[in-house]
């Protein structure tokens, strides 16, 4: 039935072909039994009854993955930054830049020009 032509022969193909797909040809006697001991003898190999390794710990984990105590260190620091610059809003930065203007530092913190200006 491909591309709209009515051929008896290609029908029955199709049909032919369908059957073999829905009804897959059984396994030769024996192999069954077979593969399932294979696979238990495989499996028992790696039964270790009684022995199962303990979980890890939770917090030593999470330091050893945040990288210990200079990354502990430098994300408390940035966190802190943050809180305090989250709470004194951007006053402070320009009173601690002083008499730099605009100008100045446009080049340097593109986006923070404003923020920077005098006045």
């Amino acid at each position: 039935m491909t591309m709209g032509h009515d051929n008896g022969a290609e029908i029955a193909v199709d049909r032919a072909l369908s059957a073999l797909r829905d009804a897959p040809p059984p396994l030769p006697p024996g192999l069954h039994a077979a593969v399932l001991r294979d696979a238990d003898a495989v499996q028992a190999g790696f039964a270790r009854p009684g022995r199962v390794a303990a979980p890890a710990p939770f917090w030593p984990t999470l330091w050893a993955a945040l990288g210990g105590g200079l990354g502990g260190t430098a994300l408390a620091g940035a966190a802190v930054a943050g809180i305090v610059i989250g709470l004194a809003g951007t006053g402070p930065i320009a009173t601690l830049v002083g008499s730099a203007t605009a100008v100045e530092t446009g080049d340097l913190f593109g986006g923070y020009a404003v923020i920077l200006e005098e006045g």
